[in-house]
């Protein structure tokens, strides 16, 4: 093995546990902020997320990079405001 592809192996695994740690700390820091939020469940960066206080996410949840996840207001409750 040569330097550069050692350097090159450690650099990946580095970068893949930043990602990890970024990803895990954002989705525990924005848990709360659900209606339910399950253990275990990470949300990959980045991602779109509207209506959060009307979405229950169960445990062991994986939501992958550039996915969604919304809830829109019917117009029903809307009314009964």
């Amino acid at each position: 093995m040569t330097v550069s592809s050692v350097l090159g192996r450690v650099s990946l695994g580095v970068y893949r546990l930043v990602q990890r740690a970024r990803n895990k700390s954002f989705s525990l820091l924005v848990g709360g902020g659900f209606v339910a939020f399950g253990r275990r469940t990470v949300i990959e960066l980045p991602v779109r997320i509207s209506g959060e206080r009307r979405i229950s996410i169960g445990p062991d949840v994986f939501l992958g990079r550039g996915a969604g996840c919304g809830s829109i207001q019917t117009e029903r409750a809307w009314r009964s405001r």
